[in-house]
């Protein structure tokens, strides 16, 4: 009695084996293909992210060098001004009676 018990159990789990089994099977091939889906599109933004961060990192670099060519353009033109302010200081502005406003060079005193 108890091997035949045995029997209709394991004849049971066997049932319910080929029963589920078809079901988990495809169940879990279907979870496969969504987490490949899934991992697929996090490539896709990576790859993007990463191309955003190059191009991003470029134009840091060109802003970093006109930054630098400003500021050369700025010390040339702070000693042109310099040197122009001390040319103009050679001379002296004259307020005529008439109005007249003239340049003319200082005295040497």
């Amino acid at each position: 009695m108890f091997v035949s018990f045995s029997l209709v159990r394991i004849s049971c789990l066997i049932s319910f084996i080929l029963f589920f089994s078809p079901r988990s099977i495809e169940s879990i091939n279907l979870q496969k293909e969504t987490v490949v889906k899934v991992i697929e599109e996090i490539t896709a933004v990576s790859q993007q992210t990463t191309a955003s961060s190059e191009e991003i990192a470029s134009s840091m670099e060109e802003q970093a060098a006109s930054s630098n060519e400003l500021a050369q353009y700025t010390q040339q033109l702070t000693q042109l001004i310099n040197d122009l302010e001390h040319t103009l200081g050679e001379f002296q502005i004259k307020n005529e009676k008439t109005g007249n406003i003239s340049f003319a060079k200082r005295e040497a005193t």
